[in-house]
Formats: structure tokens, sequence, C-alpha cells
């Protein structure tokens, strides 16, 4: 089942949507953006988070580090220089055996 809330642009409603969230007892938070991932992260502290969108979690607050975010947080952050190794971790993680690729 999918409980599903948005706040029709309406920054100041994510914290209580969170909130509803956590109340209606869904298994994991998923969340487009920062603010929304902020908002999730200050409604609990043992629900899972998956965010999207987020330039730089680390400055953001939202996780420790992008290696090993810790808590009950993680996602995809914005495509960044200084995610390469990270970036490189997960291919070879997905893709043992592949030694050369294509970069685009």
């Amino acid at each position: 089942m999918i409980e599903h809330r948005f706040t029709e642009g309406d920054l100041k409603a994510l914290p209580a949507a969170a909130r509803a969230l956590v109340q209606a007892g869904v298994d994991l938070i998923f969340t487009s953006n920062e603010l929304g991932a902020g908002a999730a992260r200050a409604a609990t502290g043992t629900l899972p988070i998956v965010f999207v969108n987020v330039g730089d979690p680390v400055a953001a607050g939202l996780v420790q580090s992008i290696a090993r975010p810790g808590g009950n947080i993680t996602g995809v952050s914005s495509l960044r220089i200084e995610l390469a190794p990270k970036w490189m971790q997960v291919l070879k993680e997905l893709a043992p055996a592949v030694r050369r690729g294509p970069l685009g």
C-alpha cells in the first residue's frame, strides 16, 4: 500500500505531512527534495527515509557522509564531482566483472 501526501507547494505543510505519514504507520518515507527529507527526518528517528534530488545532503544536515549516511536516512544526491568515488563503488557492486565501459 502507498500513502501519498502532496502539499501543493505549501512548504509550511511539509512537517505536518511527514508526521501524518509516521502516524499512518507507513514502513518507509520516500521524498523528492531536501525540504521534504528534512521534514521527514524531524518527524521520525527510526522509520527509514529515502530521498532524491538533494544537492548536498551532508551540508543540508541530512546525512553524516555520502559514503556512510548513518541513522535512518539515505538517498540519491544530485550529480556532483565529489561523488565520483561513490559512483564507482556502486558501479563495482552492481557489475563487478565489468572492467571497461563508455563515459558519457
